[in-house]
């Protein structure tokens, strides 16, 4: 192994050899308004698997009208400079993506602006194989470039292997949201 190389260390080498050419045919892109239907069919694992954490979180809807709701808010996020939506594809296949935004902070926070994903998830089949990393460098990336110092997102508190990965990938618990049924 050359020197330049060994400098950088067991995690980079790692994600030279995932992004190599046979290796593994994933990549990560911003997402198209063509990709709408397989981030639907994502969406939709995403927020049932939720109901299992938080059953009260959600309103009693059809399955229809919830994605009917979603398909509009992702298609204004692919037309909004603020939001973004990435994917993760392998193979031509959509196995994954991430829908993340820069909101405005109050003037009274040093940091006038912040990102916020608002959700990840991978195809269960996919998990496991480096594809929400690969999301969140690649999140991580598009904030650097809009100069956003800082990114927030909420998991639930149950979902362990998602609070798993968050902390491999470099989030530290500063609040807590805690929620009151009424």
């Amino acid at each position: 192994m050359n020197r330049a190389r060994a400098c950088r260390g067991p995690r980079a080498r790692a994600s030279a050899r995932t992004n190599s050419p046979g290796l593994n045919p994933m990549r990560i892109r911003k997402a198209r308004r063509r990709d709408l239907d397989r981030i639907q069919e994502l969406w939709w694992e995403l927020t049932a698997s939720h109901f299992a954490y938080d059953p009260c979180y959600y309103r009693k809807q059809s399955k229809a009208r919830c994605l009917k709701t979603a398909r509009r808010w992702h298609r204004q996020t692919l037309r909004r400079r603020d939001r973004f939506m990435l994917v993760a594809e392998d193979r031509g296949e959509i196995i994954g993506y991430l829908h993340a935004a820069v909101m405005p902070r109050p003037s009274f926070y040093l940091e006038k602006q912040q990102g916020i994903i608002y959700s990840l998830v991978v195809s269960q089949k996919y998990r496991r194989q480096g594809a929400a990393q690969r999301l969140l460098r690649q999140a991580a990336a598009e904030f650097r470039k809009r100069k956003i110092r800082q990114v927030v997102l909420n998991v639930e508190r149950k979902n362990q292997p998602a609070r798993s990965l968050y902390r491999g990938a470099g989030f530290e618990l500063r609040h807590l949201h805690l929620v009151k049924p009424l």
